[in-house]
C-alpha cells in the first residue's frame, strides 16, 4: 500500500513532474499540497522540470505557503503570473516567461 511507502525525494518528484511534461506536452502541470514539505529546498525547481502552475495559499484541508512567497519566487526565476484566478481564500497561478 502507498501508506507504506518511504516518501519520495525531492529530485524524484521532479523527475516526476519531467516525465509528466513529457507525456503531456500540452497539458497544464499543477504542483499543490505538499509541495513546501517534499520538494523543500528545491522547490521552484517544479517550473523548470515542466510544471505550469501552482496553488498557493490555503488548500482544502492544510495551509500553503502565503502568495506574496510564490510570487516572488517565481519572479526570482524570470517568470510571471499570467493569471490569478481566486477560489475560496487561495490563489491559482499559471507561470509562463517574463
Amino acid at each position: 500500500a502507498l501508506a507504506d511507502r518511504e516518501p519520495m525525494k525531492p529530485l524524484e518528484i521532479l523527475a516526476v513532474i519531467a516525465l509528466f511534461r513529457l507525456a503531456m506536452p500540452e497539458t497544464d502541470l499543477k504542483v499543490a499540497g505538499g509541495r513546501e514539505k517534499n520538494l523543500r529546498d528545491v522547490q521552484s525547481w517544479i517550473f523548470y522540470a515542466g510544471a505550469t502552475s501552482i496553488m498557493t495559499g490555503r488548500y482544502l484541508t492544510t495551509a500553503g505557503r502565503g502568495a506574496d512567497e510564490d510570487a516572488r519566487m517565481v519572479a526570482d526565476l524570470g517568470l510571471r503570473l499570467v493569471a490569478e484566478l481566486p477560489r475560496r481564500g487561495a490563489v491559482r497561478g499559471r507561470v509562463g516567461p517574463r
